[in-house]
């Protein structure tokens, strides 16, 4: 399967509403347990460590 750019991929990528409710869970347990959403240690750092580290695994 080729891969796409963003720009290709563009507003169909978590438009689902199941995609945002995930989100949502993602973002309410972090500040639930007090992690900055933001930042060298919050949640969209390590979900961005997440996401790079299984495209190279694949």
């Amino acid at each position: 399967m080729p891969v796409r750019t963003a720009a290709e991929v563009g507003s169909s990528l978590f438009t689902a509403p199941t995609d945002r409710e995930l989100v949502a869970r993602l973002v309410d347990q972090a500040r639930a347990e007090g992690m900055e959403l933001v930042g060298e240690n919050g949640l969209l750092g390590r979900l961005t460590k997440l996401v790079l580290e299984s495209a190279l695994l694949r």
